[in-house]
This record gives C-alpha cells, structure tokens and sequence, in this order.
C-alpha cells in the first residue's frame, strides 16, 4: 500500500451508537497504522497512552462518512455504529484522507482481477451534466447501476456534487407540473431516491438546505408506489409558523441548525420512514445527534438567552414580557424548555448536569409547577415529563433544591405531583406521576449503588443514613402521605362492585405505591399503615371484577410478608387479612393463571419462612 499514515496524534472523542442514543466511550488521540498490510484507525487514551478507546480495521466495504468537517460516522462489519470527533478540522480531513486512500487502494486490487468491476473502475457510469425532462431515463439508469455497484457509486457521487445536480432537478418538478406529466414527475421522484441512498453527508446537506429542501420533498411527494396519492410535504416543511422562538435567537447559525434538524427530523420520520435502509437511517440518526449538541452547547452557554427565557416566569407576567422584549407566554415557554431538556438526554453526563443545575438556579420548578397545574393536557404531560427527566438524572438533586427552600416551598414539589395524582383523568400522566414519586422517596435512589437498587433489597438496610433523605421522608409522612392515600383509606365496601376501568386503575397505581414505600420507607410506612386504614380497604379490593387490581392487592400484603417484620404479621392476622386471600384461591379453582399463581406462591412463601407458628399463637378464622 502507497499512501500517506497520518502518523501525527489528532485529539479525538470516541462515540458509540447504543439503543438509539450515542455514549462517550472516551477522549484520547487518533492515528493512522498499517499493521500486517493490514490499515487500521488507532485510538490512544488521553489519560492512559497505554489503553486503546478504539482499535479498528479499515474494510473496503465499509461506508465511511464525514460529517459537519469534525466527524466521521460509520457502522463497522460487527453492527456496531462508530463516531469520531475531532477537536481540529485538520485533524479529520487527514484521518479522512488515509480512510478513502486506504479504500480505494483496497477497491483496485480487487478491481485487477476483475474484469466486471474493471469498466466500472475507470469511471465509465457518468452522467449527464445537464438533467432534463428528456433525459431522466438515462439519469435514472446510470444512478441505479451505480448503486448496485460499490465503485461505480464514487464517480457518481462526484458527479452529483460537481454538477449541483439537485439544484438542477429541483426546477424540473415545477416544469413537469405544469406539463402534468406524471411519468416524468414519477421518474423525478425513483431519482431523487436513488441519490438519497447513496448514503452521502455531503448531498444531505445539500438536499436540507433553504433554497433545495422545499424542491426536493415536492419531487418526493410523486411517489410511483401509490399513484393515486399525492402527498403534501410542501406545504408543511415551509411553514414558517412552525419555527416558534419563545426568545429570539440572534446567532443565524444557530437558527439554521435548528431548521437543518428539523428538515433532516421530517425527512427520517415522515417522507423517507418507508425507504430508509440501515445506514441511511443511521446517518440521518447522526446528523441530527450531533446537530442537536452543537445547538445545545451553544444555547445552554447563552447567558443572554437563559436570562430572558426565565424571565418571563417572573411574577407579573406582562412585566416579564417587556424585560425579555416579546409577547410570549409562559403556556410556549413551558414546551420549549421541556423539549431543551429531553434533547439534553443526548449529552454528556457532566453536560447535561451542569445544563440542569444553571436552569435550576434560573427557577425551572417554576416552570415546572405552572406546567402541572395548567388546564392543557399537552401541558401537563410536558411538565410530567420534565419533573421525571430530572429525577431520572439525579434524584438527590432534586430533594437538594427542595430541601434548601424555606419550610412552606419545601413540599411544594410534591403537594403538586400529588395533587396531579389525585386529579389527572389521563392515565398515562398518572402513571408517570407516580413513577416520579416513587423515585423521589426512594433512599437508594441518588445514591453510588443505585444500580444495585432493584436486585439488591439489603442496600437499603445497609446504606449509612443520609440527613438529605431522613428531611425529605420526615416531611411527607405527614400531611401529604395521608392525602395521598386518602381515597384509599375512605374506600367503602359498597362502592368497590362499581368500580370503571379508570377507577381501578388509579387505585392499582395507588397500590403500587404502597407496595413500593413498603419495601423503601421501614417503619415509616408501617407506621403509617398500621394506624390508617390503607391496608384494611386494599384488602377489600379483593371483591372487585378486575383481575388487575386483585393482583395489585395481593402482591402489597406480599410485601408485607416481604419484610419479615412481626409488625406486619400480626397485623395481617388480627385482621383477619388472609381471608380474602384464601377465598380468592377458592374462587378460582384449578384455574391456571397468573392470579391462581401468585396466590399460591404466597401461601408458599409463608410455608418457607415458617410463619405457621405465628399463626398457631394467633388463630385466624380462615
């Protein structure tokens, strides 16, 4: 092999593509290697020269991208989604350079032993500077032959850009409209598919940009798989109503990435969802990852623009639209911050933590608060979200921010998740209010072995008490945990035959909760339930018609054999607790369900542990 190995280490972020979100597998520095005639892109730690972020061989087959002039993207042959990020341009162009001789190399020994491969070798596909009506047939063939052939597509490729050849289709679809020529307009749409596929960055810019995108989903909208449908992307892609700034955004690139993301957004989910092959979806996945860091970074680093977005949350809202200087509301700020913040998903750990904290510091409960209360359902789900996005990054967080406000603000937070609780029709919301609580009153949550939280029950016996979380349990068991439950507690026999679907839902959700601050809170909770009458009525639920909510039920009094506290037995047996139980698995039968069998593994479990004994000392009816 004769080519130049960039020898000189170029500093570097390494990024794997995992579940759909790409994670920093480290920085250190990129190099060049030929190894056994073999080439290969090598990745040294920037802390330890001895370690190696990255060690990959360089294959012919391999479709290599540069992107945005710091990035080149690529899948290698095991499936796994590679990212590097440069911090020079210069940097890249010179690993890029190495990756495309390397390839090409590669491509033309295999192309002297073939005499197939040789014609398309030397650059015999080319096609027509000019693209006109007349000529889209030898258009669309010479791109279907280039994509067909691995070194046909190069030449093609070049073409392509050198002859601008989407701002030369672009014109002819309002030609062929006006001629009403559907075979041409058909045949506009297979080309512009075909140069879609060829899977390159470069046309992809292009395709997103001002003066082409409007162009190109117009020429999209005649697709020859279904004749008889048109569709409308035109009119939806330049309606600039869509581009809202809650403020307004004065750095112009920063508004062009916005609207490239966007374009690229629309393209991979709605005009090309049925046409996508895995790496064009996969390069798509990137240039909008990457696009929506760059605006992030710069966003979040806009004291500017942080100041007047919070602004308008200052107590008169109409003296909070002067100082940020425009007339929007609180009911558009609320979705935009929710967006910034679940876009932030996508950054680093230590980014995102200091994104959160700075808007933190900028009263974003505020927002938060405003957003649960408000009348909009779209509203309160964005807000729902938002509280769990927080929580899900760092609980402790949270309670911290809670906890250094004065007495009355301090169960602010969770008087309003709980209110939302008790109120909220959707079900969905509901579900994830009560996620978002149960994380928040988790000890273990926050903490260095959150990770072992859910396999690990004894982590929460173990771990050393923290004043942080003792406040914030000390603070709920009081007014809010009786709230909360009080439907619960005053439950009547009578109404639970007539219980709606959505009705058992909210009290299995309820009991989810139980079963949960059982297993998290120790005395606390028995305590609490011991002297209310929560576990009393959850035992009545047993009557109902839904399965679900029976099973719910059955698996909190499991909970409570769970924590093999004489508490709980003596309670479950005084009250004669287990009769229900038994007379579900009478009422079953020989059944074989998951009711029946959970039924059983709980007289199992009292088998096991032997708490026949405690019941010999306490006769139960049943």
């Amino acid at each position: 092999m004769s080519f130049e190995v960039p020898a000189i280490p170029r500093r570097v972020k390494v990024y794997e593509l995992l579940n759909e979100s790409w994670h920093d597998r480290g920085t250190g520095f990129c190099v060049g290697d030929i190894i056994s005639d073999d080439a290969y892109i090598l990745v040294k730690g920037e802390d330890d020269e001895e370690k190696y972020l990255l060690e990959t061989k360089i294959f012919k087959d391999v479709q290599y991208q540069k992107q945005q002039d710091t990035l080149i993207v690529w899948t290698d042959p095991d499936e796994t989604d590679l990212a590097l990020s440069f911090q020079e341009s210069d940097g890249c162009t010179a690993v890029w350079e190495f990756i495309t001789d390397v390839q090409r190399n590669l491509g033309l020994d295999d192309i002297a032993s073939d005499d197939i491969n040789d014609n398309f070798g030397s650059g015999s596909i080319a096609l027509p500077a000019e693209p006109t009506l007349t000529n889209l047939s030898e258009v669309e063939k010479c791109l279907t032959i280039a994509s067909h052939c691995q070194y046909g597509r190069g030449p093609v490729l070049r073409d392509l850009i050198e002859y601008d050849y989407i701002g030369k289709l672009v014109p002819l679809l309002a030609m062929a409209e006006d001629l009403e020529s559907i075979t041409d307009l058909h045949a506009l749409c297979r080309i512009m598919k075909l140069i879609i596929l060829m899977n390159d960055n470069t046309i992809m810019e292009q395709i997103v940009l001002e003066e082409y995108i409007v162009g190109v989903v117009g020429i999209l909208e005649y697709d020859p798989e279904f004749p008889s449908f048109k569709a409308n992307h035109r009119d939806y892609i330049s309606d600039e109503s869509r581009f809202k700034e809650v403020v307004p955004i004065s750095d112009e690139e920063v508004r062009n990435k916005i609207k490239y993301t966007f374009r690229l957004q629309y393209l991979k989910d709605v005009v090309l969802a049925r046409l996508l092959d895995d790496p064009t979806f996969s390069m798509l996945s990137s240039m909008i990852f990457f696009h929506q860091v760059a605006i992030l970074n710069n966003l979040q680093h806009n004291e500017e623009f942080i100041n007047a977005l919070f602004n308008i949350f200052d107590d008169d809202l109409n003296n909070a639209s002067q100082i940020s200087g425009n007339s929007q509301t609180p009911v558009i700020e609320a979705p935009f911050i929710h967006q910034f913040c679940l876009t932030a998903k996508n950054l680093q750990a230590s980014q995102r933590a200091s994104l959160y904290s700075n808007f933190i510091k900028k009263r974003l409960f505020a927002v938060i608060d405003f957003a649960l209360r408000d009348s909009s359902p779209s509203i309160r789900s964005s807000g729902t979200e938002l509280i769990l996005a927080l929580i899900d990054h760092d609980p402790s967080l949270v309670r911290n921010v809670v906890l250094e406000n004065d007495n009355q603000k301090q169960t602010a937070i969770v008087d309003t998740l709980i209110d939302i609780l008790l109120s909220e029709p959707d079900f969905g919301i509901t579900s994830q209010v009560a996620e978002a609580l149960q994380i928040l009153l988790d000890p273990t949550s926050g903490q260095p072995y959150d990770v072992f939280r859910k396999t690990s029950d004894f982590m929460v016996r173990q771990r050393a008490d923290d004043p942080e979380i003792e406040m914030f349990l000390d603070s709920f068991y009081g007014p809010p945990v009786e709230r909360l439950f009080r439907k619960l507690s005053d439950l009547q026999p009578e109404d639970i035959p007539t219980i709606s679907v959505a009705r058992a839902s909210f009290f299995s959700c309820l009991c989810e909760l139980v079963s949960a601050f059982i297993r998290l809170h120790g005395y606390r909770s028995r305590t609490f339930l011991i002297e209310s009458n929560v576990l009393l009525n959850i035992g009545k639920l047993f009557s109902s018609s839904h399965k679900s909510l029976r099973l719910v039920a059955l698996r909190c009094f499991r909970q409570c054999l769970g924590t093999n506290d004489e508490f709980y037995f003596r309670f479950l047996v005084k009250n004669k607790l287990f009769g229900p139980v038994v007379e579900l698995l009478a009422d079953l039968g020989d059944k074989n369900n998951l009711l029946s069998s959970a039924c059983l593994e709980f007289f199992e479990f009292i088998r096991s542990v032997r708490i026949s004994s405690l019941l010999t000392v306490h006769p139960s009816p049943c």
